[in-house]
């Protein structure tokens, strides 16, 4: 193999190393929904080149259900997040 065919394979695999770290394994911390003087949990997700934050916490006992981690993505499966519920 020439050394110009094993830099290009090893670009390759490092492109895809890093594709695979940001789209299904990079951690990012959550953030937790803030109250509403209504007593609404809310918080404002920014979906550009994935979703901001992608990791939401609220309390069970304001204006939700059935407490538990429930996981979000869009159709593809790239974007995920995860709402939890306190």
């Amino acid at each position: 193999m020439t050394p110009d065919k094993v830099y290009v394979t090893l670009s390759g695999l490092a492109a895809i190393a890093f594709i695979v770290w940001f789209f299904w394994m990079g951690k990012r911390g959550g953030i937790k929904a803030g109250v509403t003087s209504s007593g609404y949990q809310e918080v404002m997700v920014l979906v550009k080149g994935g979703y901001t934050p992608d990791k939401i916490v609220v309390e069970r006992s304001k204006t939700l259900r059935r407490p538990g981690e429930y996981e979000f993505s869009c159709q593809m499966g790239m974007f995920r997040g995860k709402l939890i519920v306190e």
